[in-house]
């Protein structure tokens, strides 16, 4: 069809006007004719100008969708719904792209029939030239999901690209409304993925603004991720047959670890307004054991005896 294109690039976007001029400029410095791919900037409820700056930044193959907020995930689903490319990419709007690299992930895609092309994601808090790659023996490899998964060094970070029908056909949404949403999912399409495949190239650039909802944390953050435990280990449980189980497991456990390092930097006043449900523990130290790691293992018996002092002694959780 006419208006179908090879990629469909989803950007939500939230009161970032100061930074999606920067995003969008970068997705244009590419080795790619524009009318092969689309832009479709999902502003998310912004107060401020967001979409004026979008709409002025971008060209004929921007899309701008305004709705109400419903956080990353639900924009990312508004963006995908949306979407005519045969594949996707989610990148933040205050992140940008490497110049040249958006025909790269193409090829690779019709080189390895990929459902998915991971890519390496730089941090950085200063503009500048990115670093070059380094030597990487994923480079030539191509996995199944299960084999992804079996590594046990995935991150929930979902700014990948992604054939569309894949995400389509196996309902791979986020969930929409709350913090977190890629911790929940990751795991989800890296356990459904016939194929991934890696491009050893340095991509994205993620921005770490200071006052970005990656690098804040609060009682309220740290009861989200708490759920997000509950959301993995769930959807553990329904694959509690399959091989993947303690892999799956595995990434609760991570996500508990991450929820509990971050929750104990927190003052003791402000940990005991954290939402725990009854049976918090219970569910920790299954998730630990069940993810044969021995070094989860060893922590297992160590949180059940700080846990009363580190959440309060009256919590019956």
């Amino acid at each position: 069809m006419e208006d179908e294109k090879l990629l469909s690039i989803i950007i939500p976007a939230y009161n970032i006007e100061a930074y999606i001029a920067k995003c969008l400029d970068s997705l244009y410095n590419q080795d790619l004719p524009e009318s092969d791919y689309e832009i479709i900037v999902v502003d998310d409820g912004s107060s401020d100008a967001t979409a004026a700056e979008a709409k002025k930044s971008g060209r004929g193959n921007l899309t701008v969708i305004t709705q109400q907020n419903s956080r990353q995930g639900g924009a990312r689903n508004t963006g995908l719904k949306a979407a005519k490319g045969k594949y996707v990419m989610y990148v933040d709007g205050d992140d940008w792209l490497a110049p040249n690299v958006l025909g790269k992930i193409l090829r690779r895609f019709d080189e390895t029939c990929a459902d998915m092309v991971i890519y390496n994601i730089i941090d950085s808090t200063l503009e500048g030239a990115l670093p070059p790659a380094k030597p990487d023996e994923r480079t030539q490899r191509v996995y199944t999901g299960r084999e992804f998964l079996s590594m046990r060094k995935f991150g929930s970070n979902p700014v990948y690209a992604y054939s569309r029908e894949f995400l389509l056909g196996k309902k791979l949404f986020f969930e929409p409304g709350v913090f977190f949403e890629d911790a929940r999912l990751m795991p989800q399409i890296y356990f459904y993925a016939s194929r991934i495949a890696y491009l050893n190239e340095n991509v994205y650039v993620r921005y770490l603004r200071p006052n970005s909802s990656y690098s804040t944390f609060s009682a309220d953050r740290a009861s989200e991720l708490i759920e997000a435990v509950y959301s993995l280990a769930e959807f553990a449980r329904q694959k509690r047959k399959d091989p993947a189980y303690s892999d799956l497991m595995f990434a609760a456990a991570r996500a508990f670890n991450s929820f509990l390092l971050r929750a104990l930097s927190l003052p003791i006043s402000e940990r005991r307004k954290i939402r725990l449900r009854k049976g918090t523990l219970k569910l920790a130290l299954k998730c630990l054991s069940a993810a044969r790691r021995a070094k989860y293992a060893f922590e297992a018996p160590i949180l059940a005896l700080i846990w009363p002092f580190a959440f309060g002694l009256n919590k019956k959780n």
